[in-house]
């Protein structure tokens, strides 16, 4: 077994390193074991999937993963300018100069789109971890995240350098 896929939720193996045998005989612990426990069981029996079921579930993964990389992204942004519109507000109140940025509605909006972002790319993130391995999955959500916090800021950056 390739070492990077004991993370994977598809393998039953045991975690490495971890006994999976009984207590040591000299063990102080003391388990308790009812005579009879009534849990019904259900009928159901696992099915493996086939190799094109596996890779439609990978490339679920991947997709998943990705859109959680630019959600995260995007939610930077968003975070930054909350942030901005904050110290604007909070000196507004300290010296009186400018105006309260939380009287308009487009403070709000940006703020509700960061928190229903931030949520989202963690849903996604968590999708993307049922279908894939995390040895896929936290790289490529990376290099999205980093790739749309980059081509995000670039407007930002550009009026910046050349002063518009």
């Amino acid at each position: 077994m390739v070492v990077s896929n004991y993370a994977s939720p598809h393998d039953p193996s045991p975690i490495p390193f971890r006994t999976t045998q009984g207590q040591p005989k000299n063990s102080k612990h003391v388990h308790f074991q009812p005579d009879h426990i009534d849990i019904p069981s259900p009928d159901l029996t696992l099915v493996t999937p086939t190799a094109a079921q596996s890779h439609s579930l990978t490339l679920a993964g991947l997709a998943f993963a990705a859109a959680s990389g630019v959600l995260s992204g995007m939610s930077l942004i968003l975070a930054k300018a909350a942030v901005e519109l904050l110290v604007l507000t909070l000196d507004w109140w300290r010296t009186g100069n400018g105006e309260n940025q939380f009287e308009r509605a487009e403070s709000w909006f940006l703020v509700g789109g960061l928190v229903v972002g931030a949520l989202l790319q963690l849903v996604y993130l968590n999708y993307s971890l049922t279908f894939a391995s995390p040895a896929l999955i936290c790289p490529l959500a990376f290099c999205f995240f980093n790739l749309s916090s980059i081509f995000g800021m670039s407007p930002s950056l550009l009026s910046f350098v050349y002063g518009s």
